[in-house]
């Protein structure tokens, strides 16, 4: 115990005398070694040096002496810092071997440096504060002096505390502070070998470049642990804090010839406002944009060799959350999220290069997007993008112009996925590429819009879906009210063929197109090539239902219209889009058939020459030729109907204008028609009429025409007559019109005539006609006729005569320009019979009476059974080469004539017998008038150029009279030969 005692004392009284005699040696060489150190460090850096106060200790970092300086000062001996001051340091402690001290060597291991102040300035012309204290005009005279003192360095430590620095770049309009709050360095130096490691804070701020925001930037920190041996740096932590934002690396990097790199680069939580802070309010005024904020993060491995063209492989993960994005004239964003990768690849270079976006959101107060964006090859990028968004048009419905839109509503869902490369230049290739390789569905739901005061669309619900070379369009309904379309359906199946920027090679083929209305429904299939002349071919089915059509119309159109509209068509033709209107004629008539069929059709138009009711029938169109069939209707309440009619060159001869011939054949028929329905339809169609004459068509008409076919009325009543079951064949050419076979039931029998009725070009016109009455009640005639006095002062009205009245006759009457007759040129040829008829009061009956001796009486009232006659109208008289009337107490035969001028001279014969007797009791033997020569009496009755004749005939004047009827008759003969006349209508 006492030697433990013992050994313990020694070592303390060693150990007291070892630091009594380190103090002692301190004092005594404190002096020296300070200057031996000063000395060392002014020749070392060559630069102005001034000490406040210099201690020396060989206690406080034992085993090695320490020189303590106090205010020490680089450049300018000021105790603040100017702007020739370098430094000024308040603490700087330099730790040494002791042994190679009293050799005067210098040989320093530890460096501390407390509250130091330093300043590093550049000029504008690119001189630093520290270039003027460095003596560089020493001319060498000696190998041995020209080599500057090396400050060799093996530090175990540098410590620097509560160090900072102005920097000021005048050349470059910089400026900064730095703030060292806590640096540890430990290493050496040994001319241009330098190995250390060192770990610290720092601290910036104050940073200032010109034309740029720096200034902005708060305090930055740094903090790191870095060791460099060798030419190699090895990072085990380095960390940047700024506004909130950090970013660390790891890592190692050596450097050579080549730089080769190991790091692992991370960031996390960047707020990206307090970067954007940072870009010049111009260059984000120029792009729109008002504000963005979000956090952004990253990690990145970066391995490989940095030289002249070789880069180190990058792989790093992107990511941005909670982002904002607010821009001019768009909607602002929120909850931006973006989640990615991106790599230089295997042989880290543009080729390889890929960024892989695997989620991109974004959304507005009502829309969303979420895109996947992958794309590599930098050099020629390779890209593929799948694109979805939901968006709500009305909250875009501020951003477009109210020239194109005024009101916008609704939702649309866009799904779009396209692949491929970029190329050099956007051109036709790369357009057409992107077609062939791109798919798109477009869903709308309830969207309404306002493009201007006449077109509004509103609910428009369905889908769109593009695929390559494929576009269909899947149950699209809405209700368009300018028009008051409720479009219940919209179906679109088309291809598309060729390149879609050369429009000359595009054909598009359109598999099948519906459009369904409430009650009208189109359908049509088709192609078309070439959409810069369009060749097309289309097919298809249109049904439309009037009632609906009215609703999509303005009331000064239409008034209303009802009925179904069913036509199934094909077309083909190729189109020139500059004078597609002079086209359009062409395209129907010739280029197109229809199959158009009508059921129970009525229009009630402003303009009432086009109403109709109850119009059904079908129309057939086919090169250039039109097939009617069961076309009837109502108009004005006339009943109507066409049957198998065709009309043929519709186009080529009366559209053209060409030297064709227009053809129209079939069978026609009205229902009951009455004169005043005429009457009133001219009083309507008298403004056309006025137009028509104001505007005289001076145009030449190059085609010819022909009409012909039947023609039938059921009745037609004119005032008190009533014409019933007519019914006609007909022929209508240019100046040519002619009726065969022209049937009337009247006046309780019938007619059949027929009419041939010629233009000539002097504008005279002849009309031929043959008439064969059947038993017609003449009194009735005449009187239904009010005995024809609009036309005439009659000779004989309706109540003067009785009878059934039958005829045939034939005749001609030749017509000037304004349609009224020649007179001189009326002939006719036919024969007259009255069955159980009466002539009452006819004047040149009554005057026989007066003829003496021969005791006829109550001609008055003359009755007969029969009354046959042969006439024939010639110069303008109508002469009777022979009359037999058989009445119940006598028969009588005449020949005379009648002179439109109101003249007559007729010869009568009667049998006496008969007239005494008051009894017919055989007729005679012969009945050929005044060749008889039975004994019977002569009689006249004449009225000859306002003298009335009245008395016994005598033979002369007969046998004049006979020769005047028989010259006439081979007149007439020798002019007007009716077997001759045919009434051809090409109608069997």
């Amino acid at each position: 115990m006492k030697t433990v005692y013992k050994t313990l004392k020694y070592i303390f009284i060693t150990i007291i005398s070892i630091i009594i005699l380190l103090f002692i040696i301190a004092e005594f060489a404190e002096n020296k070694i300070s200057q031996i150190a000063l000395n060392q460090i002014s020749k070392s850096i060559n630069s102005p040096i001034t000490i406040n106060d210099i201690s020396f200790s060989l206690l406080n970092n034992f085993p090695y002496a320490t020189v303590e300086f106090n205010n020490f000062v680089m450049g300018a001996s000021n105790q603040t810092l100017t702007n020739d001051t370098l430094a000024i340091i308040e603490k700087l402690f330099v730790s040494v071997k002791i042994r190679p001290l009293f050799n005067n060597v210098f040989d320093v291991k530890k460096i501390e440096i407390k509250d130091a102040h330093f300043n590093y300035k550049i000029d504008k012309k690119g001189t630093s504060c520290y270039d003027f204290i460095i003596d560089t005009t020493t001319i060498a005279t000696d190998t041995t002096d020209t080599i500057p003192s090396a400050l060799n360095l093996n530090l175990e430590k540098l410590e620097f505390e509560n160090v900072t620095c102005w920097y000021v770049d005048s050349m470059n309009n910089m400026k900064s502070f730095f703030q060292i709050t806590d640096l540890n360095v430990k290493g050496e130096i040994h001319d241009s070998i330098m190995n250390f490691n060192a770990d610290g804070d720092i601290e910036l701020s104050d940073c200032h470049v010109d034309s740029t925001n720096l200034h902005l930037m708060n305090l930055t920190q740094l903090h790191f642990d870095i060791e460099y041996i060798n030419n190699e740096i090895k990072i085990d932590n380095a960390l940047l804090n700024f506004d909130g934002s950090k970013i660390s690396a790891s890592g190692n990097v050596v450097l050579s010839d080549s730089v080769y790199t190991n790091l692992k680069v991370s960031g996390k939580d960047i707020v990206i406002e307090s970067l954007l802070k940072f870009s010049p309010t111009e260059v984000l005024d120029s792009i729109g944009m008002k504000y963005i904020s979000g956090l952004f993060s990253f990690d990145a491995l970066i391995n490989g060799y940095y030289a002249n063209s070789v880069f180190p492989r990058v792989d790093a993960n992107i990511g941005f959350t909670k982002g904002t994005l607010l821009m001019t004239n768009y909607p602002a964003l929120k909850n931006i999220y973006i989640k990615g990768t991106a790599t230089n690849g295997k042989l880290a270079n543009n080729k390889t290069t890929k960024v892989d976006f695997s989620s991109i959101h974004f959304e507005t107060l009502k829309s969303k997007a979420d895109l996947v964006i992958k794309a590599s090859n930098i050099d020629k990028p390779d890209f593929d993008i799948k694109a979805s968004t939901k968006l709500d048009l009305e909250e875009f419905n501020k951003y477009i112009p109210d020239t194109l839109i005024q009101e916008l509503k609704g939702t649309l869902a866009i799904k779009v996925s396209t692949t491929g490369q970029l190329p050099d230049n956007f051109d036709d290739m790369f357009i057409n590429d992107i077609a062939q390789i791109s798919i798109a569905q477009i869903s709308f739901s309830n969207i309404s819009a306002k493009m201007d005061s006449s077109l509004t669309i509103n609910n428009f619900t369905g889908n769109l879906n593009y695929k390559p070379n494929n576009i269909e369009i899947t149950s699209l309904s809405g209700f368009i009210p300018n028009y008051n379309i409720h479009l219940k359906k919209l179906i679109l199946n088309s291809n598309i063929n060729g390149s879609v920027t050369n429009m000359e090679k595009l054909a598009i083929n359109i598999n099948k197109l519906q459009i369904i209305t409430d009650s009208c429904d189109i359908l049509a299939q088709g192609t078309v090539n070439n959409l810069l002349a369009p060749d097309y071919k289309v097919q298809g089915k249109i049904k439309l239902n009037l009632n609906e059509i009215k609703t999509m119309l303005p009331d000064s159109i239409v008034n209303s219209m009802s009925g179904i509209i069913t036509t199934t068509f094909y077309s083909t033709a190729k189109l020139n889009l500059d004078s597609i209107a002079n086209q359009a004629n062409d395209i129907v008539f010739t280029k197109s058939r229809f199959d158009i069929r009508i059921e129970d059709i009525s229009l009630n138009m402003p303009d009432t020459l086009m109403n109709v009711n109850d119009l059904n029938g079908r129309i057939k169109y086919y090169n250039d030729t039109a097939m009617i069939n069961g076309l009837k209707g109502d108009y004005f309440g006339l009943k109507f109907n066409a049957d198998s009619t065709i009309i043929t060159n519709i186009y080529t001869a009366a559209i053209q204008n060409n030297s064709k011939e227009l053809s129209i054949y079939g069978n026609f028929e009205l229902g009951h028609l009455d004169y005043k329905w005429v009457e009133n339809f001219m009083k309507k169609d008298t403004t056309i009429d006025e137009v028509t004459s104001a505007k005289k068509d001076t145009s030449v008409i190059n085609f010819t025409y022909k009409a012909n076919g039947k023609f039938k009325i059921n009745s037609f009543k004119y005032g008190k007559v009533l014409f019933e079951n007519i019914s006609t064949k007909f022929l209508i050419k240019p100046n040519a019109y002619i009726a065969d076979n022209f049937h009337i039931d009247a006046f309780g029998g019938n007619m059949n005539l027929s009419v041939k009725y010629n233009v000539y070009p002097n504008q005279r016109s002849v009309t031929w006609f043959k008439t064969d009455i059947n038993k017609m009640d003449i009194h009735q005639l005449i009187s239904d006729f009010d005995d024809f006095k609009e036309y005439y002062d009659p000779v004989i009205r309706s109540n003067q005569i009785n009878g059934i009245f039958s005829s045939k006759m034939d005749g001609r009457v030749v017509l000037n320009s304004k349609y009224e007759p020649y007179t001189d040129s009326l002939m006719l040829t036919g024969d007259i019979l009255l069955e159980d008829g009466a002539l009452i009061n006819v004047q040149a009956v009554k005057e026989i009476e007066t003829i003496p001796g021969v005791g006829l009486k109550n001609l008055n009232n003359l009755k007969f059974s029969t009354l046959k006659s042969n006439l024939f109208i010639y110069n303008n008289n109508i002469f009777i080469p022979k009359t037999d009337i058989y009445t119940s107490s006598f028969e009588a035969s005449f020949l005379g004539k009648y002179s439109f001028n109101g003249d007559w001279d007729f010869h009568i014969r009667v049998l006496l017998g008969q007239i005494f007797s008051g009894n017919v009791k055989k007729r005679p033997k012969e009945e050929s008038g005044f060749n008889s020569d039975d004994k019977g009496r002569y009689l006249i009755s004449s009225y000859l150029n306002g003298n009335s004749k009245v008395g016994l005939d005598n033979k002369k004047d007969r046998d004049k009279m006979i020769t005047i009827v028989r010259l006439n008759n081979q007149g007439l003969f020798a002019l007007f030969r009716p077997t001759l006349v045919n009434y051809i209508t090409e109608v069997k």
